[in-house]
């Protein structure tokens, strides 16, 4: 339940981001570096995470995007079985 109201929140949140402004924003960097960050997490796991991401993706996008990629990985994490 915890965790749906913590989604619940960073929902509202983006929703809110709409009317800031956006920068050109490297994708796939960005996804690079969350990945960096929870492959540990994973490795406790056992789950090993395998990527084809391409290079240099810009996208007009607020920063805040990350939420959005860490949530996925979030989810891929507490659904996959050891």
């Amino acid at each position: 339940m915890n965790s749906l109201l913590e989604t619940l929140v960073a929902i509202s949140k983006l929703e809110a981001l709409e009317t800031l402004s956006k920068d050109q924003i490297d994708i796939s960097a960005l996804t690079e570096s969350i990945i960096h960050d929870v492959e540990k997490i994973y490795q406790q796991k056992h789950i090993t995470l395998t990527t084809h991401l391409h290079k240099d993706i810009f996208k007009k996008a607020h920063t805040s995007c990350s939420i959005i990629i860490k949530n996925i990985l979030d989810n891929a994490y507490k659904f996959t079985p050891e």
